[in-house]
């Protein structure tokens, strides 16, 4: 590639810089939250709390919540870009979050039963709060009348409204209750009482609740109520145990100012920092506010220790968003590299290379990220199963690229980086992407050795099988496939096939190990694995197919499009069954999807197995009965 580029004329290099240039500054961009300059959105969205099991800085729990409800990570309010990390501030400050138009609705009739109007997708909480009681009810009777896999499209959108409009709520009163107006000045009193009644709440809790309470202990037993109801809704746990050493004791604010106020009399600085934090930002003081977060990462900079340079880096993880800029570069790798096939086609080409090759980099800078922030093997769940299938499609692109040199590795590496990426963004739909891992699958050695091998196996699978769609494209629609052509790219083909044998064997056979030592048994009890199984067949036969005879270069090609089918359903179809160990994996929109990729996998064969006379290259893969029908097309001239 290097002696390519220096051969190129002047023109071209300038050209080729430009297009770098403007690559690397799309990568670099976009890491800080841009808001309200007065208010420093960045600290505040650094500070850590506990969700999902997971320490993770307040900037991935704000994501992810918008992401459930919008879906999206930002969202625009009469013309002004809003963060997630903003909107949760508001969220928890203001009622006028209440107006942003940001909880997704899909499913007409349940527009029309709460008069909405069809036409739009995204609605405010006031518009639905009127019929929040009625939506939980709804819901309720589902989940008690039927089950996941038998529920019909209204009752999924009904459950999944209900499911939006719980979060919402529970979003806002995660740290203080909503209502609170004047939330210092609450818990310097609620602390006063806890002094005062000290002795008298220890002699009423020991006498099991049953002697008569005074006055001023009902007003304190009342606040408690209040914060345990707190406590009870709030999403997350942003009060770090003060014992670097305790990391298991993380506690929601309810949690700390009940239980840590009956033991101790004491509220922790921590729960009134964060009480300052919001009532700063709802009087509309940027200096108290950015004051009292300082104060708050002073405190958990002494608690956290070592965990907090994770916290950060995953901050600038989220803001820097590698695999969403990837996606987009991949796009334009593809448009590059279909440039190249009609004019400019060395520059256009090597340029596309070089771009795939920055691309990739950051697809494997966003891997390794992921990697340390979770502290396990780059496969752990769908999510991450999606965003590596297509980073190792990319590399086997690369190789394939710079060993044949005419666009048809960065065209695949463009397709199948950007489809596995739009994967990946709508599993992220779902919530946090880097949960706690199930205990049943947590070891770390079988998920870097089954799990990675397993899914390079589907990952070549794949690039196998859309290099099969390419080649079928390319001799039905131009006049390009030469009998050469042909034989090269089912060359090409055969060799992907057999590598992802190996890998899919390997990968099977170390899941079978895996599972009798950890289980006792395997194929019978986890269905997973027998699509892995079928995926080792398929690939068998594709080669004693060839092997024998039985098909050649077109045939190949087409068996190759047929194990896209069989590696997406191991992949997805064998988690809406419900059954063994990946059945956490089910979705309820997959069914559709998974339905529509296979029929299109089988209208590419269809269409791959007209004859060879009917194809755009016809004349050059069978020139006699091309010959003969245009012949037969053609109007005898006079």
């Amino acid at each position: 590639m290097l002696k390519e580029l220096v051969q190129l004329s002047t023109r071209a290099k300038i050209s080729c810089c430009i297009l770098l240039l403007i690559v690397a500054a799309t990568y670099v961009s976009g890491f800080k939250v841009k808001d309200d300059p007065d208010y420093d959105f960045n600290e505040f969205a650094k500070l850590p709390v506990v969700f999902h099991g997971r320490i993770k800085p307040i900037d991935t729990v704000a994501r992810n919540t918008l992401m459930v409800l919008y879906g999206k990570q930002s969202f625009k309010h009469e013309g002004t870009r809003i963060s997630a990390v903003k909107w949760m501030v508001e969220l928890m400050t203001d009622e006028k979050s209440d107006r942003y138009k940001i909880i997704r609705i899909d499913h007409p009739k349940l527009l029309k039963m709460m008069s909405l109007s069809t036409k739009e997708k995204y609605f405010s909480f006031d518009e639905l709060k009127q019929f929040g009681e009625g939506i939980n009810e709804s819901a309720k009777k589902i989940f008690d009348s039927t089950e996941a896999d038998k529920r019909d499209d209204f009752q999924i959108a009904t459950v999944d409204l209900a499911t939006k409009y719980k979060l919402y709520l529970q979003l806002r009163n995660s740290i203080l209750p909503f209502n609170s107006e004047e939330p210092l000045a609450e818990l310097d009193v609620y602390q006063l009482l806890l002094i005062k009644h000290a002795d008298e709440l220890m002699a009423y809790i020991q006498s099991d609740r049953r002697s008569e309470p005074s006055e001023n202990l009902e007003d304190l037993l009342s606040r408690m109520s209040r914060y345990k109801n707190l406590s009870d809704i709030a999403l997350f746990m942003p009060i770090a145990p003060e014992d670097p050493n305790r990391s298991d004791v993380w506690m929601n604010t309810g949690q700390s100012l009940v239980f840590n106020g009956v033991n101790t009399q004491q509220i922790d600085p921590s729960v009134s920092i964060y009480a300052e934090i919001l009532h700063a930002f709802r009087l509309k003081k940027p200096d108290l506010f950015n004051k009292a977060i300082i104060k708050q990462q002073t405190i958990v900079n002494k608690r956290l220790g070592d965990d907090i340079p994770k916290v950060n880096h995953e901050f600038i993880f989220n803001n820097y968003q590698p695999f969403y800029k990837a996606c987009i570069i991949y796009v334009f790798i593809f448009i590059l590299t279909t440039l190249s096939w009609f004019c400019f086609s060395k520059p256009l080409r090597l340029a596309a290379s070089l771009i795939c090759l920055i691309t990739f980099f950051v697809h494997t800078l966003g891997i390794l990220t992921r990697m340390y922030l979770q502290g396990y093997a780059p496969v752990t769940n769908l999510y991450s199963s999606a965003i590596f299938i297509g980073w190792a499609a990319v590399l086997l692109c690369i190789i394939i690229e710079l060993l044949n040199k005419d666009g048809m590795g960065n065209m695949m590496a463009s397709v199948i980086g950007f489809g596995t990426l739009i994967i990946a963004h709508q599993l992220s739909l779902d919530g946090d992407t880097m949960e706690m891992m199930r205990a049943v699958l947590d070891s770390n050695f079988w998920l870097g050795t089954h799990v990675v091998t397993i899914t390079i196996g589907y990952s070549s699978t794949f690039l196998a099988g859309f290099l099969g769609i390419y080649y079928v494209v390319k001799g039905q629609f131009t006049s390009t496939m030469t009998k050469k052509e042909s034989k090269r790219i089912s060359g090409v083909i055969y060799g992907i096939v057999c590598f992802s044998l190996l890998l899919s064997f390997v990968g099977t056979v170390l899941g079978g190990i895996w599972a009798d030592q950890s289980w006792g048994r395997f194929w019978g009890w986890d269905p997973k694995e027998n699509g892995a199984l079928l995926i080792v067949i398929w690939n068998i036969i594709i080669l004693h197919a060839r092997w024998g005879g039985y098909v050649k270069h077109r045939g190949l090609a087409l068996m190759a499009i047929f194990g896209n089918i069989c590696t997406s359903w191991s992949w997805f179809g064998v988690n809406m069954l419900e059954v063994g160990l990946h059945s956490y994996g089910f979705m309820d929109g997959a069914a559709f999807a998974l339905s529509a990729f296979v029929i299109s996998q089988l209208l590419i064969i269809g269409l791959g197995l007209l004859p060879l006379k009917f194809w755009f290259s016809g004349m050059h893969l069978d020139p006699e009965n091309y010959k003969k029908l245009r012949e037969n097309i053609e109007p005898e001239s006079d």
